[in-house]
């Protein structure tokens, strides 16, 4: 899991998901190909009792799929859920009509230190951590 976030951002962050995924009430599922990750995903109690899906990264909308499901299944003491897409990700946004989940606002994001390259079809939820390499 580690590794495929380092190969989609770049960044080591492994502290920082191991925290978020050790989180109390948080669950992670990790997606496995041929014995290499090809996605995963994390939900945990959001203040206002919904399920907050992040992060949720796969190389397959079909995947990506798969494990929001796991993950909501995982969760059923949830209020609703809330997850936050890239806008420029098609299946992301595809993903959450087809749960018959209405989008509720948008975010906009304005970073001031360096710009980041990333496959953002890889991308179907930001992580808690707002998707930040530091």
């Amino acid at each position: 899991m580690f590794a495929y976030d380092y190969d989609l951002t770049g960044y080591n962050r492994s502290i920082a998901l191991e925290m978020s995924c050790k989180e109390k009430g948080s669950k992670t599922f990790v997606a496995f190909k041929d014995g290499k990750c090809v996605g995963f995903g994390s939900i945990k109690k959001s203040c206002l009792s919904a399920g907050r899906v992040g992060p949720l990264y796969a190389d397959d909308p079909a995947v990506a799929e798969v494990l929001l499901r796991k993950l909501l299944e995982a969760f059923p003491e949830r209020k609703g859920f809330a997850m936050m897409t890239i806008s420029s990700n098609v299946h992301a946004n595809n993903l959450v009509k087809k749960l018959s989940c209405p989008a509720t606002g948008i975010c906009y994001r304005m970073h001031s230190r360096e710009k980041l390259f990333v496959d953002t079809r890889r991308i179907f939820a930001h992580s808690d951590i707002n998707f930040s390499p530091f």
